[in-house]
């Protein structure tokens, strides 16, 4: 399908609406959450997002520097050394995993996978771009409103808790991304956060528009509203904020409970996935182990974690890769689980038949190092999708031998134009269409990526 669809109005959805959706089966709370309706004949489904924080080096992953990447320049000498040539997963030819994932290989020719790469980032600020990756939608004013992918299947279900989220403090409904808005401290960091590192991409209209001064003024004003929501505002938000305020300490006091009953490894576990028993940490194999555990358990379908420390602006080569390795050595054991793992809805099914999983960074990095021996924040973005649905052995989008994101016409690389940019927005759309709903979907974008799915089940 072509990449030239308008999009719509995107409404954001806001916290009360979130609290709505959870509360909705409020009285019976304390049932199991993913249960599929009674007679409905409909499968379980279950989400997973996997959030690699920091921008992880897609040529340690799923982007692999190959073909005529290999004569272009524009990558460092190690990344073409012999030591880390790409390998293909085993039946499954054009799966290219660069080093950072090779331990997984084996998990990944057992499960149907598929690679999205070279998506185009608006944005290089953190919290901006991963609010792009996880929900499709980019706003500066409206940032604390739209949530993860999780959060929006869970918002739309009958279940409860319609989220959870291990890896990173959230509430209920919401996301990481509470944030004041323009979280940028200087006139570059401003402009940065906008357009990005690309060269292309430097002149910004904004330069014109911002000064340090005005950029301080905007924090302030951001401070000051704040204050006025949260002491000043009129009765009837008050109200507002009180009821939320209360419901959503319940609620985190249900989850503490039906969390405490999950959440335990037996030693067996802990020894397969290489923590000690009673590990207490955000380590991804402490955190892959909790949401096999999690999704076991049926308390929710829609989960997210995160891990962090993918921000390799110094030692890239004894930092990146390595975490890249870990992180590949605790998916192999999960997607092993996940295999072997009866659906507690359904014992016909395992949760691999049942869970999509959505392995995410908010960008890449830069092909080359700085001279901290690291790497900056790249404009485009890769994922892995994996489990329930998934069109086995397909990669959508790739990179120029500069490393840049080139466009999509809907079955290969073109040049890129406003029109064929494959963007974060159209593989969210696609994800939701497939989990959820087209209303969903619509609300972030009229496009699909054809092909990443087998069927809309």
């Amino acid at each position: 399908m072509a990449l030239n669809h308008p999009k719509p109005a995107r409404p954001s959805l806001t916290r009360r609406e979130l609290l709505r959706a959870g509360v909705v089966g409020v009285g019976g709370a304390l049932l199991p959450g993913a249960r599929a309706r009674a007679g409905s004949g409909v499968a379980p489904r279950r989400f997973l997002q996997i959030n690699l924080e920091g921008g992880w080096d897609s040529a340690f992953a799923t982007d692999p520097v190959v073909g005529t990447k290999m004569g272009s320049g524009n990558y460092e000498a190690v990344y073409l050394s012999s030591e880390l040539a790409p390998q293909a997963v085993f039946g499954k030819p054009s799966l290219m995993l660069g080093p950072g994932l090779a331990p997984a290989a084996n998990a990944f020719a057992r499960i149907p996978t598929a690679f999205v790469n070279g998506m185009f980032m608006e944005v290089s600020g953190h919290d901006f771009a991963q609010q792009y990756m996880s929900s499709g939608i980019l706003s500066l004013s409206n940032s604390r409103n739209y949530p993860a992918i999780p959060a929006i299947l869970g918002a739309a279900s009958e279940t409860f808790p319609p989220h959870v989220v291990i890896g990173t403090a959230a509430p209920l409904g919401d996301t990481r991304f509470t944030s004041p808005p323009l979280q940028a401290y200087s006139i570059d960091a401003l402009n940065s956060m906008i357009t990005g590192p690309s060269e292309a991409l430097v002149a910004s209209p904004l330069r014109e528009h911002y000064n340090d001064g005005l950029v301080a003024e905007a924090h302030a004003l951001i401070e000051d509203l704040d204050a006025l929501v949260a002491d000043r505002a009129p009765p009837s938000v008050q109200q507002d904020l009180a009821a939320w305020r209360t419901s959503s300490s319940k609620i985190e006091q249900i989850y503490a409970k039906r969390l405490a009953g999950v959440l335990t490894a037996t030693p067996e576990m802990a020894l397969r996935y290489g923590f000690e028993p009673g590990a207490v940490d955000v380590s991804p194999e402490t955190q892959l182990a909790a949401a096999l555990l999690l999704l076991q358990s049926n308390l929710s379908p829609y989960i997210t974690v995160t891990f962090a420390s993918f921000d390799t602006h110094t030692q890239q080569m004894e930092v990146q890769l390595p975490l890249q390795q870990r992180f590949a050595r605790a998916l192999d054991v999960f997607i092993s689980d996940l295999l072997a793992t009866g659906d507690p809805t359904d014992e016909s099914l395992t949760l691999a038949d049942t869970t999509t999983v959505y392995i995410t960074s908010e960008f890449v990095r830069t092909p080359t190092f700085s001279t901290l021996g690291g790497t900056e924040h790249w404009p485009s973005a890769s994922a892995i999708v994996l489990g329930r649905g998934v069109n086995d052995g397909v990669v959508i989008g790739a990179t120029d031998d500069g490393a840049e994101a080139l466009g999509w016409d809907g079955f290969e690389p073109v040049p890129t134009t406003e029109t064929t940019q494959l963007l974060p927005d159209h593989l969210v759309a696609t994800l939701l269409s497939h989990v959820g709903t087209q209303e969903q979907a619509d609300s972030v974008s009229p496009v699909r990526l054809d092909g990443l799915f087998v069927s809309k089940g």
